[in-house]
């Protein structure tokens, strides 16, 4: 389901995410703000035009890269 305001990532239970790198479908990086808390993440997508992302989210266990995309 595409996301308006806000992306909401779950890690696996354990699995602390320590930083997350947002990128367009092109490669460039953006700032985001975005919000830890246990073993998930919620990125505030109100600043990211519309298309398709990815958050790259590095964690105690390693590196994990989701998909989403934003609609307006």
């Amino acid at each position: 389901m595409p996301a308006i305001d806000q992306v909401t990532i779950n890690l696996p239970s354990g699995d602390l995410p320590l930083q997350v790198q947002i990128y367009d479908i092109a490669g460039r990086q953006y700032s985001a703000l975005y919000k830890i808390q246990n073993n998930t993440i919620q990125i505030d997508t109100h600043d990211l035009p519309a298309g398709i992302w990815l958050a790259i989210m590095k964690h105690t266990y390693g590196t994990n890269t989701t998909r989403f995309i934003i609609q307006r």
